[in-house]
């Protein structure tokens, strides 16, 4: 079917505005037709494999769905040089046909058949509804009184930058263990940006983006990382004896220790002090209503952030004891989001949860699909597909991919790359010191770039570093946290040898 240009009868022209009309219908057609073919291309590219005769679906049936995760890897891509540009705007194109092909995989799945799952678990639905309220109350902790509280309490101690700073880096890299890293970044973004010059500012901040990435492997529940890592390698990690999390102290408290130490000899012989003192906004006699408003919400961020850290350590400690209660993080963590919600609301700052959902809401979801594909390679697939293939690689080889697939997290979300990862260790166990290795290598990449990971995003949203700029200053924090982190490592070989 084409579009032809209307008839006239003999002698008679067209006129501008039947033309442009014409013009106008053949426009639209050309834009649907060529939408309706690359949605067609991103379906087929999809499920071509898996729908192929059983010959090919058995050799090649997850090649379709990997093609399909790569292609939405690609478009989470942040700035890319302008000869690489390209394979962000093909993953991009085709993610909406990727994303309908998804579907239409998961949909003869939805019912659940000798005990596999149904395939509404596939986007891992717990997990984001966990993650919401993290990020919920991170926004809370942003627009309360406690950052202006911090920031004030840091000038008037008596310290000096080069003592309180690395202790700061180092308290608030561990507490990723119980609170969401990606508000602590945030919050660390303005405190330290009022508290030293920018140079010094920006130095802080990536000893605690490294080490901080390395230092929250303690528990489960505080990164999306971990939680996606476990939720696919729980029947494993549960063998490990101690606990695979709670043993991973060392590494968690090297890998944040070796940055900030040097960060603090860094600051001592440059002489660092601190900005020039900023007043406090004091209270207006007879202002009575605003002064109640502005406890009461006070208040209120601290309540948001005390019932995280609650059901963060809640659902710590019972999956640590393995108790028979058991209660989704989800659950645990919905007082704090509702918290969180009243607080900004009642700060009359609602309106800044519309703008950060309407930002990650479009990333969310391409991470939704990746779960699903991943989750249709390992219950919707009959063969053995490409995975059968690495699989008869000589285990060393096996192991130098996935290593090179942890460091991947520099250039796109670490939490698809755990989802993906898990999904190969689980159908061929590694020793779990190797695990460990992974998991270290695979937190720590996301801050080689300024989209590698939510963190680093969200310390380039204020730095507004080029990709350039970035990789000029990252090199030194992310070899100090990284040789802490594999110091960690060791000692937890000899420290924890039966748990390795």
């Amino acid at each position: 079917m084409t579009l032809s240009a209307p008839s006239t009868t003999f002698g008679e022209s067209l006129s501008p505005k039947v033309v442009w009309r014409w013009n106008a219908r053949r426009s639209v057609y050309r834009l649907k037709l060529r939408t309706l073919w690359i949605m067609s291309l991103g379906i087929a590219l999809t499920v071509g494999t898996v729908w192929a005769p059983p010959a090919v679906q058995n050799l090649f049936g997850a090649a379709g769905p990997v093609v399909g995760i790569v292609l939405i890897i690609f478009s989470l891509f942040g700035e890319l040089p302008a000869r690489l540009s390209w394979m962000q705007r093909l993953g991009t194109a085709l993610f909406p046909g990727v994303a309908a092909g998804t579907f239409l995989l998961l949909l003869p799945l939805l019912a659940p058949v000798n005990g596999r799952p149904t395939s509404l678990q596939a986007f891992s639905p717990a997990v984001w509804a966990a993650y919401i309220s993290i990020v919920l109350t991170g926004i809370s902790f942003e627009h309360s009184p406690l950052p202006n509280a911090l920031y004030h309490f840091c000038q008037k101690i008596g310290l000096k930058p080069f003592i309180l700073i690395p202790l700061y880096v180092v308290v608030m890299g561990l507490l990723g263990n119980i609170l969401d890293g990606v508000s602590i970044v945030i919050i660390s973004c303005v405190l330290l940006f009022n508290l030293l010059p920018s140079a010094w500012a920006t130095r802080a901040l990536f000893a605690l983006l490294f080490g901080g990435l390395i230092s929250n492997l303690v528990t489960v529940a505080a990164e999306p990382t971990n939680i996606k890592f476990h939720e696919t390698l729980g029947p494993l990690l549960h063998t490990v004896t101690p606990s695979f999390w709670l043993t991973n102290w060392p590494i968690c408290l090297f890998g944040i220790l070796v940055p900030a130490a040097w960060l603090g000899i860094l600051m001592a012989r440059s002489g660092v002090e601190w900005k020039p003192h900023e007043p406090q906004t004091m209270h207006i006699p007879g202002d009575t209503k605003r002064h109640v408003t502005g406890i009461f919400n006070s208040g209120l961020g601290v309540c948001t952030v005390t019932l995280l850290a609650a059901g963060i350590v809640a659902h710590a400690i019972m999956d640590t004891i393995g108790t028979s209660i058991s209660v989704p993080l989800w659950i645990l963590l919905l007082p704090a989001g509702i918290a969180a919600v009243v607080h900004l609301s009642s700060s009359g700052v609602g309106h800044v949860i519309h703008h950060h959902l309407r930002e990650q809401i479009p990333i969310w979801f391409k991470l939704m699909v990746i779960f699903s594909l991943l989750w249709f390679i390992e219950h919707g697939l009959s063969g053995s597909g490409m995975f059968g293939f690495f699989f008869l690689l000589p285990p060393a080889f096996q192991f130098t991919l996935l290593i090179v697939l942890s460091l991947c997290s520099a250039v796109t979300d670490n939490v698809a790359l755990a989802a993906m990862q898990a999904s190969i260790i689980l159908s061929h166990p590694l020793a779990i010191w190797q695990i460990r290795l992974l998991l270290v290598l695979l937190t720590w990449a996301g801050g080689l770039t300024p989209f590698g990971c939510l963190q680093s995003l969200s310390i380039n949203h204020r730095l507004k570093f080029s990709t350039n700029a970035w990789l000029k200053e990252c090199p030194v924090w992310a070899m100090l946290s990284l040789c802490g982190g594999i110091a960690g490592l060791l000692f937890t070989f000899f420290l924890y040898p039966s748990a390795m």
